[in-house]
């Protein structure tokens, strides 16, 4: 997990506010599915089609934050973290952590592939809780010239939730409320 903190030292992002928007650029868990493949491949074989795997030597691109990281400055981003080890909802904690604020994200919003779902109910392990990198979260103010920019050079985004007023980290499934737990380990070393 890394954010734009060039120092490495706990700090708390004061330019955050409550109604700051989450972006997130691509989809959880391509990078903790191209791991499993690497070390399940025949386990995988056996139970999908070759072309259902063709579709993640296509994925291996989309693991570059190049574009997402180079867009700051343009769009007023407050604060950048790059999704890995742990998932999205790691990264979620730790933005939490940095803004020293609450969050909600609907969770039917955070993108992720068909074929990462189909890979985790496999292996019965949550993507959520997965390895990431390639998906950015980014918060700011004013995200739709952000979303439409990034869609326009070929990298998928879409607003995830906001910044709350208070400390509560809250994940939304319609109705269901729960509240963001602390992520002990990766879904990918639970099976490796």
């Amino acid at each position: 997990m890394t954010s734009n903190n060039k120092e490495n030292k706990p700090y708390i992002n004061r330019n955050i506010r409550p109604g700051d928007f989450i972006v997130a650029s691509k989809w959880i868990g391509i990078e903790g599915a191209l791991e499993i493949i690497d070390h399940k491949r025949d386990e995988i074989e056996k139970r999908f089609s070759p072309s259902f795997m063709r579709y993640f030597k296509d994925y291996e691109a989309s693991l570059s934050t190049e574009k997402e990281c180079s867009t700051g400055d343009s769009f007023m981003i407050k604060e950048t973290i790059c999704v890995a080890e742990g998932g999205i909802f790691k990264a979620l904690g730790e933005l939490a952590k940095i803004s020293g604020r609450g969050l909600e994200v609907d969770i039917k919003k955070i993108p992720v592939r068909q074929e990462v779902i189909e890979i985790c109910n496999f292996f019965d392990i949550s993507p959520y809780e997965m390895k990431s990198r390639g998906m950015v979260l980014m918060v700011l103010k004013e995200p739709e010239a952000l979303v439409e920019y990034l869609k326009n050079e070929g990298v998928p985004a879409t607003v995830i939730g906001k910044i709350r007023d208070d400390n509560d980290k809250l994940i939304l499934n319609g109705e269901a409320v729960r509240y963001l737990d602390k992520i002990k380990q990766d879904s990918v070393e639970k099976i490796l």
